[in-house]
């Protein structure tokens, strides 16, 4: 693609204005840009605020031209036009790209804008994609746009931002090794395996297989081929896995009683965002839920598809002598959009979840349908509850009271020890975490509490068996030692 900035920033639409300085600047690097698509992007991404994009066609893409002419005559052109208005309606109102940071540095290229990591897999082509746009222009380029922009919601943000690293570490391995930009798209699957080989023995499984997704997710945006699955590529990744043992992070430990003991000591839940974080660290325990289902990723990420809201459908029902509520989830990570429910039950102590949600409903009242659920009142506005400002608080509070250091999947996981720890089935645990399969054993932590509970348990019901069906008195217990649970 031969076209650059300065060329992009030189066009002028019709009326002699200088369209390309009126939209954002990761968005100006795309290259060879029509004034009308231009214009376009101004109106799309423009700082005036405004409500979620509809996942409907919005009126604006009915005028999209493509270089002033229908079907533009140049595919580079063309790519680049849909491109950036796919970018339009995929992320609306996104936020000035970063400088990189040490090791993520990108040699220039017209095919790979500096653009926010999340916005690489639509943003980032290659010359298989330039000379593919031939094969679409029968189609009409909005609703191309819109089936692209629609290809990367398919993924949450968190995603789409995990995936990025995949095409920029290609990238960057490849501008190393001189691998020319026309071999790279397509990728053979040998260069695939060369490619996952440079990272044996340097990092964990995890990380080489979520390049290789991020990859492959690309391939699809571009709809190219995928090869990715040869026995090659599946053979290198298996020993990657293996070697990378080594830089796995150690096991999450998960949150505990006395964390939370603490963790309410150092809260004053009489104000607004003691209210919030208690009620935040009640319900991630006892509701075994990701932080992530119930807290914004930033402060100004809300979207109601995704992140729950005051508006969140809320039942409350009393069985078994005590109250239970349960808040629907627009969003979970195993289930997507489908949604899924925080159950919390009341537990009648300090640490009783229902009280803590009732404390924080009372606190930050009169909110807005719209207001993030966990958002607290600070002077005369809304704060949302951001991921990293609530475990910037854990964390500090458990070095500081000397106790086990514990990350946001850390109450997730505490949750479900302290469950499995008193006795409750692991089916039931399951349906409580929102798990879809047996997977969740695999954050199973202090088993060396779990087991001897559950073999003291079913010792102790087998004993209380056996009296029964002999009709032995209860004292036959004394000269038996039971270890109680």
């Amino acid at each position: 693609m031969s076209f650059s900035l300065p060329h992009l920033i030189s066009r002028r639409d019709t009326g002699g204005t200088n369209v390309a300085s009126s939209i954002p600047q990761p968005l100006a690097h795309l290259g060879a840009l029509s004034a009308s698509s231009l214009a376009l992007i101004s109106r799309n991404t423009s700082a005036e605020p405004k409500s979620v994009a509809s996942p409907t066609m919005p009126a604006e893409f009915e005028s999209l031209r493509i270089s002033s002419t229908t079907p533009s005559s140049s595919p580079e052109t063309a790519l680049c036009d849909i491109r950036a208005a796919a970018l339009a309606q995929a992320f609306p109102q996104p936020p000035n790209a970063r400088k990189a940071k040490a090791g993520n540095t990108m040699r220039p290229s017209t095919f790979r804008p500096h653009i926010l990591a999340k916005q690489r897999i639509l943003g980032w082509t290659t010359p298989y994609a330039v000379e593919q746009q031939r094969s679409y222009d029968h189609i009409p380029a909005p609703d191309q746009a819109v089936a692209l922009a629609e290809m990367a919601n398919a993924l949450s943000d968190n995603s789409l931002s995990t995936y990025a690293a995949g095409p920029m570490r290609f990238s960057q391995w490849c501008d190393d090794r001189g691998i020319a930009e026309e071999l790279r798209m397509p990728a053979h699957p040998f260069l695939l395996a060369c490619f996952l080989a440079s990272a044996a023995g340097r990092k964990s499984g995890s990380c080489a297989k979520n390049w290789l997704n991020g990859v492959a997710y690309w391939h699809h945006v571009n709809l190219a081929p995928w090869h990715g699955d040869v026995e090659c590529v599946r053979k290198v990744l298996r020993s990657v896995v293996k070697k990378g043992t080594a830089f796995k992070r150690p096991p999450r430990g998960p949150v505990t009683i006395d964390h939370l003991h603490l963790l309410r000591s150092k809260l004053d839940i009489t104000t607004p965002r003691g209210a919030a974080f208690w009620a935040l660290a009640l319900c991630a325990f006892w509701g075994c839920r990701r932080l992530g289902e119930l807290t914004l990723e930033s402060k100004k990420s809300f979207k109601a598809v995704h992140d729950v809201s005051r508006s969140a459908r809320i039942n409350r029902s009393h069985q078994w002598g005590r109250d239970v509520v349960s808040i629907h989830l627009p969003w979970t990570k195993t289930t997507g959009t489908q949604g899924g429910s925080l159950i919390v039950t009341l537990t009648g102590d300090d640490l009783c979840p229902v009280t803590a949600l009732d404390n924080h409903f009372r606190i930050n009242n009169h909110a807005e349908l719209d207001t993030p659920f966990f958002a607290y009142r600070e002077g005369h506005v809304w704060r949302p509850t951001t991921k990293t400002d609530f475990l910037l608080f854990v964390t500090t509070t458990i070095r500081a009271g000397g106790l086990e250091q514990v990350f946001g999947h850390s109450f997730r996981i505490g949750g479900s020890v302290h469950f499995l720890c008193t006795g409750v089935e692991p089916e039931v645990v399951m349906k409580i975490g929102g798990w879809t399969s047996t997977c969740f054993l695999i954050y199973w932590r202090r088993l060396e509490t779990i087991i001897p509970a559950a073999i003291s348990r079913a010792w102790a019901s087998d004993l209380s068996s056996f009296a029964s069906r002999h009709q032995l008195s209860d004292d036959i217990f004394s000269e038996i030692d039971v270890v109680p649970t």
